[in-house]
Formats: structure tokens, sequence, C-alpha cells
């Protein structure tokens, strides 16, 4: 039975992955009326840049969710740069970020977890 700390991170990183999809279409929706022609321009290499991160976000979350390896090394990865993306922005007084940086934490700390290393091989 998949322990419950793995299906916390797996469906946090499946939430951020739908997250990303709606601040890209909002930020298409918003780059097509305040650009007008440019915005279609602007919306594919929005798309371009963002697609294979959801793509990431997914597969992590499927990855762990199903106790394969690879989901949990993603899952690390996507995490770790989490947390430094998260102190840089603290930094750069981005205090909103906080909140970024505390669930990062909380996913490496889960991810760690014993139970939750066996259950994805590790």
């Amino acid at each position: 039975m998949r322990p419950q700390k793995a299906t916390i991170v797996g469906l946090i990183f499946i939430i951020l992955a739908l997250y990303s999809i709606v601040m890209a279409v909002v930020m298409t929706i918003l780059a097509s009326s305040l650009l007008g022609p440019l915005g279609g321009g602007v919306s594919v290499i929005l798309w371009i840049c963002i697609a294979p991160f959801i793509l990431l976000y997914i597969l992590a979350g499927y990855g762990i969710l199903q106790g394969k390896h690879w989901g949990w090394v993603l899952g690390v990865v996507f995490g770790l740069l989490g947390i430094l993306g998260g102190i840089s922005s603290l930094a750069q007084g981005n205090y909103y970020s906080a909140i970024s940086l505390l669930l990062s934490i909380i996913v490496v700390y889960l991810l760690f977890q014993d139970e939750v290393k066996e259950w994805c091989g590790e």
C-alpha cells in the first residue's frame, strides 16, 4: 500500500502542474489582450518555455504515486531547485516566495522519509 506521505508529494506535483497550466493560460490571455498581434508570438514562446516543466511536474507526481525511482529523483531535483529559488527570491526581497520555499522544504523532507524512499525503490 502506498504511504500517505508519497501520496501527498505526488499530489503536490500534479497540483503544481495544474497551477502552471492555469497561470500560462492567464498569461496567454493577458498577452493577447495587451499586446494585440504581438501577443500571439509571446504566447507561443511562453508555452514553449513552460510546457517541459509542466510535463516534468506531471511525470514526477505520477512516478512518485506509482513508486518509481525516477519519479523520486525528479521530485528531489525539483524540490531542491525550489529551495534554491525560494532562498534567492527571499534574498531579493520577494517575501511571497516564502510559501514556495516552505512547500519545497516540505516536499524534500517527505521524499527523504524512509517509507517514501522504500516505496520509490531508493
